[in-house]
C-alpha cells in the first residue's frame, strides 16, 4: 500500500508541477523538479513491477486478485494521465529487463531472450482491463454490464495500452535509426512477445461460424495500434507486424466477422503491407530480408485465399492497384480466388462453352469504389461524356469523345517528373466499361446480342490501337485487361468475348492491309504488335507457379486450339528457337493430349 500511496502522491505532484509551469519564474528550476518527479515516478513503477513479479512467479490467483483490488483502490488507472503514464513507463522498464536477458554482442547473431517479464507484464495489462470492466459494473445501479458497454470499456483500456505499447516502440525504433556510425539493430522480439499476448487473449475463432460484432470494438482498436507501427513506420518490425497480422487468434476473427464489418480492418493491414513493398518489388534485385519478407507475404495470401477466398476475391482492384505489374505470381494468386458457392468447371474441358455456364450471368461483388475515380476525372465531365458514349455510341454529338488527346492525359500520371501510366484510373476506367458491357452481353435465350455491336468494345478496342501511343502504354492497360478475366462471372464473360474477338478483328485489318497495300513485313504492323502483347501478358501469368486464374486459362487455350485465330501462323510464334519451344510447352500443359 505504501508503493502504491506513494505512486498516486508523486502523480499528482507532477500534474500540478507541469500545470504551473507557465507561471512559475525560474525555468530551470521546474525543469529540474520535472526530472526529479519522473525519476521518482519511475522508481515507484520499477517497484510495483518488481512486487508484481513475485506475485507472478507466485502463481496465486488469491494474490493476483488481492494485488489487483490495491490498484483499483487507489485508482492506478482511473485517471487517463496516471494510466498513460504508467503503461508507458511499465513497458519501457520491461522491454529494457527483457533485452538485458540476451546481453548480445554488437555485430554478433541476437542471443536468446527470456520472455518471462513481458509475460508477466502482458498478463497485468489483461487484468487490468478486467478490473476496469469490473468496477465500471460496480459504478452501475445494477451492479451489471451489458455485453456491449463491457466491451466498450474494455476498447477503451486497451486502446490506452497498445497506444502507450506502440509510442514506446516507435521511439526506440527511430532512436536505433538515428544511431550514426554504429552497428545496432532495433530488436523486435520483446515488442512481438508482448503484442502476441494480448492478441491471445482473444482466443481462436470457430472455423466457419461468424463472429459476434460485439468484439468489432476491440478489433478496431488492436487493427488501429498495428496500423500506427506498419512496416511503412517501423521497417524493423517489419517481421513482427506480419507474423501479429496473421496470428491464428487475430485474422480469422477479422475475416470470420458477422455481415463482414472486419473486412475493412484486414484489407488496411494487407493494403498497408503491399504499398510497403511496392517499391521494391518494383526493382530489378531484391536484397535477403526483402525476399523473406516477400515469401512471408505470399504464405499468408495463401492461407486467405485457402480459407477466405472471397475476401480476395472482393477486394481484388484495390490489392492488384498496389501489386507492382511485375509480380505476376503475387497477382495470379489474388486473381485465382472465387466464392465458396461456385464451382469451377474444368478449363481443359474439350469444346468448353463459356456462355452456356449459368454463372455468366452474375455480377461479381466488388468491394471497391473504382466509380468514385471516375467522378472525380475532369470534375464529372468526363463521366457524363463516358455514359453518354456508352449509351449513345458514335453520335454526331459525341463523336469527337474518342480522341487521344482526351483520353491520353487522363491515364497518364506524374512520378518522379516522368508521365508514366496511371494503373488505378486504368483499371477503374476498364472495370467501369467493363462493367457496363457486361450487363448488355449476358447470355439470354431470346436473344443472342454481338460484343461487336456494343460501344464498350469500341471503347476499350480503342484504348489499345490509338490512345496506347507506345508499347509501356498498351502493356499496362492490357494487364488491366487480362485482370478481368477470373471466376465464371459476366465480367469474366465479357473480357473473354472482348479478347477473342479483338484478336479476330485484328487479324481481319492485318489481311485488308496485306490486300491492298501488298505489303509483305508483318512485323512493322501495328495489330501484329498488339496481338503479340496480348500473348505476352498471357505467357507471363501461365508461366508461373500455380494458382492460375480460370478465365485466363479458358481465354488462352481457345487461341490455342481454335483453328480461326490463326494463332500458329503468326511470326512472333516461332521468331525464335526458345519462343516456340515455350508456346509448344504451354499448349502441351493447357490442352489435353487428345486434342490437335
Amino acid at each position: 500500500k505504501y508503493g502504491l500511496n506513494e505512486w498516486i502522491r508523486y502523480c499528482d505532484k507532477y500534474n500540478t508541477n507541469n500545470t504551473n509551469n507557465n507561471t512559475t519564474t525560474n525555468n530551470n528550476t521546474n525543469s529540474n523538479n520535472s526530472n526529479n518527479n519522473s525519476n521518482i515516478i519511475k522508481e515507484h513503477v520499477m517497484a510495483l513491477l518488481e512486487r508484481w513479479m513475485l506475485i507472478w512467479n507466485s502463481g496465486n490467483d488469491q494474490l493476483y486478485a488481492q494485488y489487483l483490488q490495491v490498484i483499483q483502490q487507489y485508482g492506478v488507472i482511473k485517471s487517463e494521465d496516471s494510466a498513460d503514464k504508467f503503461f508507458k513507463l511499465a513497458t519501457e522498464i520491461c522491454v529494457d529487463a527483457c533485452l538485458k536477458t540476451g546481453n548480445s554482442v554488437p555485430g554478433t547473431p541476437a542471443a536468446p531472450l527470456t520472455y518471462t517479464i513481458m509475460d508477466a507484464l502482458s498478463k497485468l495489462f489483461l487484468l487490468l482491463i478486467r478490473v476496469a470492466d469490473k468496477e465500471a459494473a460496480a459504478n452501475n445501479n445494477n451492479g451489471t454490464l451489458n455485453i456491449e458497454n463491457s466491451i466498450a470499456i474494455r476498447a477503451s483500456i486497451l486502446f490506452k495500452i497498445l497506444s502507450s505499447i506502440t509510442h514506446v516502440l516507435i521511439e526506440e525504433h527511430d532512436a536505433v535509426r538515428r544511431q550514426v556510425g554504429v552497428t545496432l539493430s532495433f530488436d523486435q522480439r520483446p515488442y512481438h512477445r508482448l503484442l502476441c499476448n494480448l492478441v491471445n487473449e482473444l482466443g481462436p475463432s470457430e472455423p466457419k461460424v461468424e463472429q459476434s460484432l460485439v468484439f468489432i470494438p476491440l478489433l478496431t482498436v488492436y487493427t488501429q495500434a498495428f496500423l500506427l507501427v506498419s512496416p511503412s513506420t517501423a521497417p524493423g518490425f517489419a517481421f513482427s507486424w506480419i507474423n501479429i497480422i496473421s496470428h491464428p487468434n487475430f485474422m480469422p476473427h477479422l475475416l470470420l466477422s458477422k455481415e463482414r464489418k472486419g473486412w475493412p480492418l484486414m484489407h488496411k493491414l494487407l493494403r498497408s503491407l503491399l504499398l510497403f513493398l511496392q517499391p521494391y518489388l518494383k526493382s530489378i534485385q531484391m536484397n535477403d530480408a526483402i525476399r523473406k519478407l516477400y515469401k512471408e507475404t505470399l504464405r499468408v495470401l495463401l492461407v486467405v485465399l485457402h480459407d477466405f477466398p472471397e475476401f480476395l476475391s472482393d477486394y481484388y482492384i484495390s490489392f492488384c492497384d498496389v501489386i507492382p505489374i511485375t509480380c505476376v505470381q503475387l497477382r495470379n494468386l489474388v486473381l485465382s480466388a472465387f466464392p465458396t458457392n461456385i464451382r469451377l468447371p474444368d478449363p481443359f474441358t474439350p469444346n468448353l462453352k463459356i456462355e452456356t455456364l449459368q454463372e455468366v450471368t452474375q455480377s461479381p461483388r466488388i468491394l471497391a469504389d473504382f466509380v468514385s475515380i471516375i467522378v472525380d476525372i475532369n470534375g464529372g465531365s468526363f463521366k457524363q461524356k463516358l455514359d453518354n458514349y456508352l449509351l449513345n455510341g458514335k453520335t454526331t454529338s459525341n463523336n469527337e469523345f474518342l480522341n487521344i488527346d482526351n483520353l491520353l492525359p487522363i491515364i497518364m500520371t506524374t512520378n518522379n517528373n516522368m508521365k508514366v501510366p496511371n494503373d488505378p484510373l486504368i483499371t477503374a476506367l476498364v472495370v467501369y466499361v467493363g462493367s457496363y458491357g457486361a450487363n448488355q452481353l449476358k447470355p439470354n435465350n431470346n436473344s443472342k446480342i454481338s460484343i461487336q455491336s456494343l460501344s464498350c468494345y469500341d471503347f476499350l478496342k480503342y484504348l489499345l490501337t490509338h490512345v496506347s501511343t507506345d508499347a509501356e502504354i498498351r502493356y499496362h492497360i492490357l494487364n488491366s485487361l487480362v485482370n478481368q478475366l477470373r471466376y465464371p462471372n459476366s465480367h469474366t464473360y465479357f473480357f473473354n468475348c472482348f479478347f477473342l474477338q479483338l484478336f479476330i478483328d485484328l487479324n481481319n485489318t492485318i489481311d485488308n492491309q496485306s490486300k491492298n497495300n501488298n505489303v509483305k513485313d508483318d512485323d512493322n504492323k501495328l495489330e501484329l504488335l498488339i496481338q503479340e502483347q496480348m500473348t505476352r501478358v498471357f505467357l507471363e501469368r501461365l508461366i508461373v507457379h500455380r494458382p492460375h486464374p480460370w478465365g485466363l486459362l479458358v481465354t488462352f487455350i481457345e487461341f490455342l486450339k481454335n483453328p480461326k485465330y490463326n494463332f500458329w501462323k503468326k511470326p512472333f510464334t516461332h521468331c525464335a528457337v526458345e519462343i516456340e519451344k515455350l508456346l509448344e510447352s504451354v499448349a502441351k500443359s493447357c490442352i489435353s493430349s487428345n486434342n490437335n
